[in-house]
């Protein structure tokens, strides 16, 4: 308990010891664009509209990436469907009612969720195109 206790003091320590040195830059960040705009408005919301359109596609590329790893998940759920398709399919040949069962409620749902996914997927890639077009011009 105490080596855990110190190992956690240490961290705060090396933490607060970061701290100054980002106030200082997020300071010196907000006078320098404080002055900017004093000197160039124009300029100055030019730098804004960059920054704007850069978290709009960083927050765009961490949704895609979160549907794309949910759609994997659910491709890797319906090869399982498969694999349990496959390594049963003369029980399921002969028991038309577990047939029927296990498509009804594994295989189409499973499916289902997919292809939602991959729609939304698809709506968000080709909702955010536009942005790298944005930031080369």
């Amino acid at each position: 308990m105490s080596a855990s206790l110190a190992i956690d003091v240490a961290y705060i320590a090396s933490t607060l010891g970061l701290l100054p040195g980002a106030i200082v830059r997020m300071l010196t960040t907000i006078l320098e664009l404080s002055y900017l705009c004093y000197l160039s408005p124009a300029f100055f919301l030019f730098i804004i509209a960059l920054a704007v359109v850069f978290v709009i596609s960083v927050i765009q590329i961490s949704k895609l990436n979160v549907a794309i790893n949910y759609a994997r998940t659910q491709d890797d759920a319906v090869f399982k469907s498969y694999r349990t398709m496959i390594d049963g399919a003369k029980e399921l040949n002969i028991n038309h009612n577990r047939r029927a069962f296990f498509y009804k409620n594994e295989v189409e749902p499973c499916m289902d969720r997919v292809k939602d996914k991959e729609l939304e997927w698809l709506w968000l890639l080709h909702r955010s195109r536009p942005l790298p077009v944005c930031l080369l011009f």
